[in-house]
């Protein structure tokens, strides 16, 4: 039922990908700052996930690019960063993620990771 329903809600911007990552990362146990910016929490999200580096560049790429440069997105680049975000949902990361729930606060780029 779950694909089902994902198939018929139809992705339409960067930032509802973005705020899929944002809760992605807090239930991995990595909660974004208030006060940080998308690439700044991209870095920790790298920095914790590095087998992910290339979907979460991808998708932070997109969303700066739809809100700080208020450019819409074609379709090829929506689809591109859904799948993206399907790839960080793949069971074979979830060891990582629940590891993550667990791990150390570090500092990343001068921000304490908080969870």
């Amino acid at each position: 039922w779950n694909g089902l329903l994902s198939f018929l809600k139809r992705v339409d911007s960067a930032a509802m990908v973005y705020a899929g990552m944002l809760r992605w990362g807090r239930r991995s146990g990595l909660t974004a700052a208030v006060s940080e910016t998308p690439i700044e929490y991209g870095t920790r999200l790298k920095h914790r996930f590095p087998q992910l580096n290339s979907e979460i560049e991808q998708i932070i790429e997109a969303f700066n690019r739809e809100i700080y440069g208020q450019t819409p997105l074609d379709q090829a680049v929506l689809s591109g960063i859904q799948s993206a975000r399907r790839r960080m949902r793949n069971p074979r990361y979830w060891p990582l993620r629940i590891k993550a729930w667990f791990a150390v606060p570090s500092r990343v780029g001068g921000l304490e990771s908080n969870r």
